[in-house]
């Protein structure tokens, strides 16, 4: 017997049963995962549901395996969309100034803000509400300036170039002294 062989020449039941199973509920599944989700997280939810579902020890004797496993999807969903509001809550409430109280809210910055990814609000945050600049941001966040530069513009229509969130150059940092390359440079 070759000891490299891929075949295993005793076939474990259960998981020939869960393959099979797989085979035939996973598809399913996985587009109905995909209404519920989107394609990015269909797969992860699709299949962390399968296997908690194969996992526990009644599912070979179930009347309805693939109802069953629909409303193990439904569950795993609804587990994931409270995980990513609870994720973006706690991002916004971290973009959102605790010591300033006084100071009247913004809802278009928030809302800009909220669109951006999370490199482009590290960008943001730390470009406006701490003052650093575009070297400090880039240190800081461990990019190149030019990324930093280029962060917040970059998603297009939705981001910082169409809102109320300028861009990050100010006035005295190096990219904003830089002079355009189609100026005309006279020699005296």
């Amino acid at each position: 017997m070759n000891p490299f062989s891929i075949t295993d020449p005793d076939p474990d039941p259960d998981q020939e049963l869960t393959d099979r199973a797989w085979r035939t509920y996973g598809p399913p599944a996985l587009r109905f995962a995909t209404v519920l989700v989107g394609p990015d997280d269909a797969h992860d939810i699709a299949t962390s549901a399968f296997l908690r579902v194969t996992n526990s020890t009644g599912w070979v004797g179930l009347d309805q395996p693939q109802s069953y496993l629909f409303r193990a999807v439904s569950s795993e969903a609804h587990n994931h969309q409270r995980q990513r509001s609870r994720r973006w809550r706690r991002d916004l409430h971290a973009i959102t100034a605790h010591d300033a109280i006084d100071s009247p809210v913004d809802v278009d910055v928030i809302r800009a803000l909220s669109k951006l990814t999370i490199a482009q609000r590290s960008v943001v945050f730390l470009t406006y509400w701490t003052d650093m600049t575009e070297a400090a941001v880039a240190d800081t966040l461990g990019l190149s300036a030019g990324t930093v530069h280029a962060l917040p513009a970059e998603s297009g229509s939705t981001t910082a170039s169409s809102s109320s969130i300028p861009s990050p150059t100010r006035p005295g940092s190096a990219s904003a002294t830089k002079t355009p390359r189609h100026s005309p440079v006279t020699a005296t």
